[in-house]
């Protein structure tokens, strides 16, 4: 695989930091910390991709976008909920 997700980044304002990635449900969970200082969880399946456009033939890890939440992504208010899909999957 090419390219894995990042440990760390800020998108729009937002910090988000990679709090664990889960073998045996591979599963990711991020603290994301808005702009406003309002922290929740994100917990999503490990997805693969093919790069067609920039990295041709060559596999890299995904964020989930806004329309994967509620199908392969949650969004959690509080850590013991996130740290649930995150052991046991969504």
């Amino acid at each position: 695989m090419e390219r894995e997700l990042l440990k760390e980044f800020v998108k729009l304002g937002d910090k988000f930091t990679q709090m664990g990635f889960n073998e045996q449900t591979q599963m990711y969970l991020y603290k994301r910390v808005l702009s406003c200082g309002v922290t929740y969880y994100e917990v999503f399946r490990r997805k693969l991709r093919v790069g067609v456009k920039y990295n041709s033939g060559k596999e890299y890890e995904v964020y989930p976008s806004d329309e994967n939440f509620g199908v392969w992504a949650k969004c959690c208010s509080n850590y013991e909920s996130a740290k649930r899909y995150f052991d046991n999957g969504i």
